[in-house]
C-alpha cells in the first residue's frame, strides 16, 4: 500500500468516525430530555410525600440566580423547562447535521410521554389536583391525549404542511402546566386550594382536547436560521430576552404561552392572513427564504392585472 493510499484510508475512518458522533450527539440531547424529565417527576413525588420545600438550602440558594426553588414543585418545573430546550435542540442538531433518522425519531417521542406527558400530568397533580379525590383523572387524561397526540404526529409526519402541526404540541402543553406552576406558586390554604383544583381542573382539560384535535398551529419550522435572515432573527431573540429579564420572566412565559394556544382556535374560527394581520415586510422578515411569500406576491399581482385590464 503507497503512502497516498494509507493517507486517503485514514482520512477515511476518520471521517467515519466523525459520522458516527454526529449520529450519537442528537440521541445525547434527548438522553438529557430524559433525564431532567425523570427527575421532575422524582420532585413531584416529594412534594407530593408531605416535602414540599427543598430540604437542602444549598439546592435553594443555587437556583436563586432564576428566581425560583422555594419548594420541590417550582424546581420540578423548571427541570421540564430545560428538558424542553433540550428537546428543541435535539431535532434542530439533527437536521443541521443531516443525521435524521428512525430510531431518533422513535427515541424522541418516548422522552416527549416522559418529560411533556408524565412529568406535566404528576406536576398538575401536585400543584392543584390532588386537593380532591378524583384528582388524578385529569391528569390522567393529559398523558393520554399527549401521548396519541404523538402517535398521531409520528404517523403524519411525511403529510400535510411542515409549516403547521395538527393539534397543540405535547411541549407546548407541558409547558403551559410549568408557566402557571411558576408563575402563581401554590398558598397553603382553604380558599386557594379550591381555586387553584378548579383552575388546573379547566387548564389541564383544555389542554388534553387541544392535543388531539385538529387544530392547526404554526410550528415555525420555515424559520431558516442558516439564511440570509438570520441576524435579523438573533436581534429579535435577543430583543425579547432583553424583554424577558427586564420584567418577570415566569409571567412572559405564560402570556406568550396563553398567546400562542389561543391563536390556534381564534385562527380557525377567524381564518386571516398571516400577510394582511402583520404586514407583507414583517412576514419576509419573519419567515426564511422559501417560495410562500413569492408565490403570493405573483398570485397578488395576477389578480391586480386581470382587475385592472378592461378586456377581461
Amino acid at each position: 500500500m503507497t503512502p497516498s493510499e494509507t493517507l486517503a484510508n485514514q482520512r477515511a475512518d476518520r471521517m467515519r468516525r466523525i459520522r458516527r458522533g454526529a449520529f450519537i450527539l442528537p440521541s445525547l440531547f434527548t438522553v438529557g430530555n430524559i433525564f431532567f424529565g425523570f427527575f421532575a417527576i422524582v420532585l413531584c413525588l416529594r412534594h407530593y410525600a408531605g416535602n414540599p420545600v427543598l430540604m437542602r438550602p444549598g439546592t435553594s440558594k443555587a437556583m436563586h440566580f432564576i428566581g425560583v426553588a422555594e419548594s420541590h414543585l417550582e424546581l420540578a418545573a423548571v427541570f421540564i423547562l430545560i428538558a424542553a430546550m433540550l428537546d428543541l435542540l435535539d431535532g434542530r442538531i439533527a437536521r443541521l447535521t443531516n443525521t435524521l433518522s428512525d430510531f431518533g425519531a422513535e427515541l424522541d417521542s418516548l422522552a416527549d410521554v416522559v418529560s411533556f406527558g408524565i412529568a406535566p400530568g404528576l406536576l398538575a397533580f401536585s400543584y392543584g389536583l390532588s386537593s380532591y379525590d378524583r384528582g388524578w383523572v385529569p391528569a390522567f387524561l393529559f398523558l393520554v391525549c399527549g401521548a396519541v397526540r404523538l402517535a398521531r404526529f409520528n404517523t403524519q409526519t411525511h403529510h400535510g404542511s411542515p409549516r403547521f402541526f395538527v393539534g397543540l404540541p405535547i411541549p407546548a402543553a407541558a409547558l403551559y402546566v410549568v408557566s402557571v406552576v411558576l408563575a402563581v406558586p401554590p398558598v397553603q390554604t382553604a380558599e386557594s386550594s379550591f381555586i387553584r383544583a378548579a383552575a388546573t381542573t379547566g387548564i389541564v382539560v383544555v389542554l388534553s382536547f387541544l392535543m388531539v384535535s385538529t387544530i392547526r398551529y404554526r410550528s415555525f419550522k420555515d424559520i431558516d436560521f442558516r439564511s440570509t435572515r438570520s441576524s435579523r432573527m438573533a436581534v429579535l431573540f435577543a430583543a425579547f430576552v432583553t424583554v424577558t429579564v427586564a420584567t418577570d420572566w415566569r409571567w412572559v412565559m405564560l402570556v406568550g404561552l396563553t398567546g400562542y394556544i389561543v391563536s390556534g382556535p381564534v385562527a380557525r374560527m377567524v381564518p386571516f392572513d398571516l400577510d394582511e394581520v402583520i404586514g407583507k415586510p414583517i412576514a419576509r422578515f419573519l419567515v426564511s427564504d422559501n417560495e410562500d411569500v413569492e408565490t403570493d406576491d405573483r398570485e397578488e399581482q395576477c389578480q391586480e392585472e386581470t382587475t385592472s385590464d378592461p378586456s377581461s
